[in-house]
């Protein structure tokens, strides 16, 4: 459960966002106990900084209460505003990014620290704040290994974590986790960024489901563009169209080797937006979806 709240530090007041670590629903939903939740959540936010990782405000582990005080997130989670029309293909583009920058930060190992694989990246653990800039959250499954261990694959020795909807198929078949397994998280979340979410039919959020339908059935433009959120559709140019559906396929595809890097999925975002800026300020019928859709009838 997440609480909006007020902590006083320094006399002043200043705001949080509340994580509470409900024992209840560790045991039964996720297979964790709340005291390796917390811990594993506030030792990745105590260690890692970065813009787009939600920051540590401070904690409480008293009289069997355990909650974690985020920075403020005003706006609250991505799942919320899926399906809002108010949230352009400019703004979701940008999230896009910055949900693909905290992933890069994690998986790097920049400047020699570990690497932090994710296990549980979904809408719902995207915050946003006032200005809209994605916070990742979540960390109570995370797993972090030495960057200079020199091994691609990290062997899961425990339950399978991550919800359903998102994980990786194949780490669910073999239970060997990488990085790779997040990039598979995140490509779920890029088509729900595309086609509102939470409004796609129930056998499109099932894991297994989501990688065979887009793959084997909606490959092509044509048929990917019909799931496109009515809500935004005519908004969109057909190059970054073009640039986003395939980065974010790729990120679904079954076999680890064949998934982008997260540095590769920054670099195809940020040209998807630079041809959503240049369209817009120049809108030629041609490159508006709905005209695409016509065309094609014609």
């Amino acid at each position: 459960m997440l609480y909006k709240g007020k902590v006083k530090y320094n006399n002043r007041h200043q705001r949080v966002i509340v994580k509470r670590f409900s024992r209840i629903w560790y045991l039964v939903d996720s297979g964790l106990s709340s005291d390796r939740g917390f811990l594993e959540e506030f030792e990745v936010l105590f260690k890692y900084k970065h813009e787009n990782i939600i920051g540590l405000a401070g904690y409480c582990n008293k009289m069997d209460e355990k909650f974690i005080l985020y920075e403020n997130a005003s706006k609250g989670s991505l799942d919320r505003y899926l399906g809002d029309t108010s949230f352009s293909w400019t703004k979701r583009l940008k999230i896009c990014i910055d949900i693909a920058n905290g992933l890069k930060f994690l998986h790097g190992g920049d400047l020699g620290q570990d690497v932090v694989i994710h296990r549980d990246i979904k809408s719902s653990n995207i915050l946003l704040d006032k200005d809209c800039k994605a916070k990742i959250c979540g960390f109570e499954c995370a797993l972090v290994y030495p960057s200079n261990q020199g091994k691609e694959i990290v062997y899961a020795i425990d339950n399978i974590k991550g919800s359903s909807g998102y994980i990786d198929p194949l780490y669910e078949e073999t239970r060997i986790l990488t990085k790779e397994s997040d990039i598979y998280s995140f490509g779920v979340v890029l088509i729900e960024i595309l086609c509102g979410g939470l409004g796609l039919p129930e056998e499109l959020r099932s894991s297994h489901y989501v990688s065979y339908a887009l793959f084997k059935g909606r490959s092509t433009e044509e048929a990917l563009m019909k799931l496109v959120f009515k809500g935004i559709k005519e908004q969109i140019g057909r190059k970054s169209f073009t640039i986003f559906h395939r980065i974010a396929l790729q990120c679904l595809l079954h076999e680890r080797k064949g998934r982008p890097t997260s540095s590769d999925v920054v670099v195809h975002l940020q040209k998807a937006l630079e041809f959503q800026v240049s369209f817009q300020c120049n809108k030629p019928e041609i490159y508006i979806l709905k005209g695409i859709l016509t065309s094609i009838k014609q």
